[in-house]
């Protein structure tokens, strides 16, 4: 396709934002419930590594979702803003919560603290935390957050007072981290941030 093509599927619906990423693309929608603003979050293209953030397919069978899905883990959520890396996607609520699914093998959506516990110690992590995430779960970022972006394999968001507060692969170092004390001792050359996958401060 080289020429601007409408999307149909959203007859019914606003479109207020759209991210397009590594082999897929999400959308933020409007609609009205009885004078009631709604938002929802829709994602198509590539299901590997859990992009689409719609659940766990069978690849082989599955590769692609053509039309438009709606990510119904968000569905309480008003959605404000979303951005999509090359596997992986955060998206950001009015509240200032953050939610991160996709590829996570560099630690770029965090952990799920449900599943782990926000006191997880270094002797408790194994390779399982940096699984894929299928399904948006919510990163704990110490102060609501106004912004998110993601890059390659790596996560940004500024919170409500300016700072901008980084995660994920810290080649080069593009997070502006010092990897010499914060290397995982897991994934080494990967970003280990507190509580060994939070969101870290970028330091001037």
């Amino acid at each position: 396709i080289v020429f601007p093509k409408l999307v149909e599927s959203f007859e019914n619906e606003k479109i207020l934002r759209v991210s397009c990423g590594g082999s897929f693309t999400l959308a933020i929608t409007q609609h009205w419930e009885a004078y009631e603003e709604k938002r929802t979050l829709w994602s198509w293209g590539c299901i590997s590594n859990g992009r689409l953030g719609i659940g766990r397919f069978e690849i082989s069978r599955r590769s692609y979702q053509k039309s438009p899905t709606r990510l119904v883990s968000l569905d309480g959520y008003f959605i404000v803003d979303v951005s999509s890396g090359s596997s992986h996607a955060l998206a950001l609520d009015r509240d200032g919560k953050v939610f991160a699914w996709g590829n996570n093998e560099a630690g770029q959506c965090s952990f799920d603290f449900n599943k782990f516990g926000e006191n997880v110690l270094p002797q408790q992590m194994n390779r399982s935390i940096w699984d894929d995430v299928y399904v948006p779960h919510q990163v704990l970022v110490p102060i609501p957050a106004v912004s998110v972006a993601a890059g390659s394999h790596s996560s940004a968001v500024i919170d409500l007072v300016g700072r901008l507060w980084t995660w994920g692969r810290n080649s080069k170092p593009c997070l502006h981290q010092s990897t010499s004390c914060h290397v995982n001792s897991i994934l080494s050359g990967f970003m280990r941030l507190p509580r060994y996958a939070t969101p870290r401060i970028a330091r001037p």
